[in-house]
């Protein structure tokens, strides 16, 4: 009877390095939005801790939905072949807990603590702070890559 409970220990030892060993977070939000099976008078709406939810197109969208009349500016939008997904970002204790689908967004006060928000759809393949700040026209962003994850924020006046 030895052996099995030396083979369940195994086992759990492995499971424990590889969670540890493990990069980010285990939250994966574009995921989380694959449970969505909504109509295309609804879209899909991921917030943190909750399943995802299919809600009805606002009026304002309802003749030509588009990322631009769904969702709140801080979140992200993403839409393939007509399906609309929006993604609230997430309040996490450190930076560690975002996922590679996602950057760390640190707010100007160190107070609120920092955010995961979604990397935009252009960066999925390559997920650098080349491509957020290309993204982001407005230059108002300072960007570093942190041992291969992206942590942005507002630029700090000079």
């Amino acid at each position: 009877m030895r052996a099995p409970t030396a083979i369940v220990a195994g086992a759990l030892t492995l499971a424990t390095a590889l969670a540890a060993a493990s990069c980010h977070g285990g939250y994966h939000p574009m995921q989380a939005a694959e449970a969505c099976r909504c109509t295309p008078s609804q879209y899909c709406h991921v917030r943190p801790g909750t399943p995802a939810e299919c809600l009805p197109m606002p009026q304002a969208c309802a003749s030509s939905p588009s990322c631009s009349c769904l969702g709140r500016p801080i979140d992200a939008c993403r839409e393939e072949l007509g399906a609309f997904t929006v993604l609230e970002p997430r309040q996490v204790a450190s930076c560690d807990d975002c996922s590679r689908e996602e950057y760390c967004w640190r707010q100007g006060s160190p107070a609120s603590g920092p955010l995961c928000r979604l990397l935009p759809a252009r960066c999925d393949d390559t997920p650098t702070c080349d491509c957020l700040l290309q993204t982001h026209a407005s230059g108002r962003l300072a960007c570093d890559e942190r041992q291969g994850r992206i942590e942005a924020g507002p630029a700090r006046a000079q």
